[in-house]
């Protein structure tokens, strides 16, 4: 997340010492931005089908970190990713 600033700065300073170059930060989705009733309507969560795997549903959080690793994986699939 954009507000996670020293979160970001702990990775960084893993993956330099990991001698990952080239490191892309994918901004995250924020749930704290999203609702159930507007990821209804756009199609991008569907209740019903999400009970079919979990067992009360995704929670919004859950909604928010699984659309941020589908823009990761979108750009790695793209050739974004480096």
């Amino acid at each position: 997340l954009a507000r996670a600033s020293r979160r970001r700065s702990v990775i960084e300073s893993q993956a330099v010492g990991l001698g990952l170059k080239n490191l892309v930060f994918v901004e995250a989705v924020d749930a704290s931005t999203l609702s159930y009733d507007q990821l209804l309507k756009d199609g991008l969560y569907d209740h019903q089908e999400s009970l079919r795997w979990h067992k009360g549903g995704l929670t919004i959080n859950e909604i928010a970190c699984s659309l941020s690793h589908i823009e990761c994986y979108r750009r790695i699939s793209a050739g974004e990713a480096h």
